[in-house]
C-alpha cells in the first residue's frame, strides 16, 4: 500500500515537472522575441530621419541578428503618423487630424536567414514621403511547439527627434 502511494506521489511529481519545463521554455522564448522587438526599436531610434525613412537602411538593420537567437520572420512596417491637433482648439479652427493610413508606406520582411525583402520595392523616400512623423510596427515571429507565434511593438519617430 505505502508502495504505491510513493509511486503515485513520484508520477505526480514528474509530470508536474515535466509541465513546469515547458511554460520555462515558453516564457524565455517570449522574452526573447519581447527583447528582439525593443532591440530593433533601439536601433530604429537612434538611426537618423534619413535612415530610418530609407527601406534599404532599414534592410541592412534586418540582415543583423540581435542576438543569438534565431527568429522565424522579422517585419518592421512603417506608417505616416498624422500630427494629432492640440487642444484647445486655436482659432480659427484647423482641420480635422488625418486618419492614419491604414496600409504601410513600405515594409521589410526578413524570413529566417534570407535576405530581407522590401515591398514596394519602388518606394522612394524623396517623392513619396511628406510626413514630419513616423509610425514603426516591428513583429517578431517565432516557431513554438509546431505553432507560430507573435510579438509586435511599435513606436513613433518625429524628423526633429532625430540626427
Amino acid at each position: 500500500m505505502s508502495l504505491s502511494i510513493v509511486v503515485a506521489v513520484f508520477a505526480g511529481l514528474y509530470a508536474l515537472s515535466g509541465r513546469a519545463a515547458n511554460l520555462v521554455r515558453k516564457g524565455e522564448s517570449t522574452s526573447d522575441a519581447q527583447r528582439n522587438c525593443l532591440a530593433r526599436i533601439d536601433q530604429l531610434r537612434s538611426y537618423g530621419w534619413a535612415k530610418v525613412t530609407r527601406p534599404d537602411h532599414i534592410a541592412s538593420l534586418l540582415a543583423k541578428p540581435t542576438g543569438s537567437v534565431a527568429f522565424h520572420r522579422e517585419v518592421i512596417s512603417v506608417f505616416e503618423a498624422p500630427i494629432p491637433q492640440t487642444s484647445p482648439t486655436p482659432s480659427p479652427a484647423p482641420a480635422p487630424t488625418p486618419a492614419p493610413l491604414a496600409t504601410p508606406l513600405f515594409t521589410v520582411t526578413k524570413t529566417g536567414t534570407s535576405a530581407p525583402v522590401i515591398s514596394p520595392a519602388t518606394f522612394d523616400p524623396a517623392n513619396t514621403l511628406t510626413a514630419g512623423q513616423l509610425t514603426y510596427r516591428v513583429l517578431t515571429e517565432w516557431n513554438q511547439f509546431g505553432r507560430i507565434q507573435q510579438r509586435e511593438l511599435a513606436t513613433r519617430i518625429s524628423k526633429s527627434a532625430t540626427r
